[in-house]
């Protein structure tokens, strides 16, 4: 073989490396791709999963908060209650004393030298 012979030779010889180089650097990203791409739905599985549990934990939390706003209009309630019966009780003790100051400003008199005299049992309001 002469040297030119040799030269071609080795030359295909090298094209045919680089090409099978090529090859399997192309057979081996589409490998990885592919692999990328079977992992793509589990990771989005993974993915929904996650946004399913915060979904579910804010879900949670509004329930929570709905129950002690509930809470807290029962007790407002309560207390609301609790003082219209005060004012109610406070009123009819008021009105009791106003009337026991009705009747004894009713029931006395004083006499020519400024001294109380009270009338036992006390007039009725229309006297």
């Amino acid at each position: 073989m002469d040297p030119v012979q040799i030269t071609a030779a080795a030359a295909l010889v090298a094209v045919i490396i680089a090409a099978i180089g090529l090859a399997a650097t192309a057979i081996y990203r589409i490998g990885k791709l592919t692999e990328a791409t079977n992992r793509f739905p589990q990771e989005m599985k993974a993915g929904f999963q996650g946004i399913h549990v915060e979904i579910q934990g804010v879900h949670d939390r509004i329930g929570q908060s709905e129950n002690l706003a509930e809470e807290r209009f029962r007790r407002h309630e309560e207390m609301i209650r609790h003082n219209e019966e005060l004012i109610r009780s406070d009123g009819a003790r008021t009105r009791d004393q106003i009337r026991n100051l009705h009747q004894a400003i009713m029931s006395h008199s004083h006499d020519e030298d400024g001294n109380i005299i009270f009338r036992i049992p006390p007039p009725e309001p229309d006297e």
